[in-house]
């Protein structure tokens, strides 16, 4: 569960390692996200290495939600639980509904719950290291 002031990891190359949740963008009346929810996100951790930065600090970006620390339960019967709540920096598209990352690889594994929305993340499912 992602509400507000929940601080995220972000798991991809852009430069940024961690930030705060200020708003979940879904359209329940509770502002919780869970795994393929999107969130308005403050940077707050950056990288020093880089020296061509495409993010900087303090900036707002929107993240899509690819791990929670909140069991996430399938259809199936079976659950999934990670250590951490993750998320990947996204760009808007020109097509609607439509969203890319920022990044070019994302670390570590991404749940199947996104391939339910193959046309607005299909970028992201297919630059993962892995899908569990």
């Amino acid at each position: 569960m992602i509400q507000l002031c929940t601080v995220l990891n972000i798991n991809d190359n852009t430069g940024a390692q961690k930030g705060v949740c200020l708003k979940v963008l879904n359209k329940s009346k509770k502002q919780i996200g869970f795994v393929s929810d999107i969130v308005l996100l403050a940077v707050t951790k950056v990288k020093n290495k880089n020296k061509s930065k495409k993010i900087y600090k303090k900036e707002l970006h929107k993240g899509l939600i690819i791990r929670t620390k909140k069991k996430l339960s399938r259809y199936d019967g079976s659950s999934i639980k990670f250590n951490e709540n993750c998320v990947v920096l996204l760009k808007k598209e020109m097509q609607k509904n439509m969203y890319s990352p920022i990044g070019t690889r994302i670390l570590g594994p991404v749940t199947n719950e996104l391939r339910i929305y193959k046309d607005r993340y299909f970028r992201i499912m297919s630059i993962a290291a892995k899908s569990l």
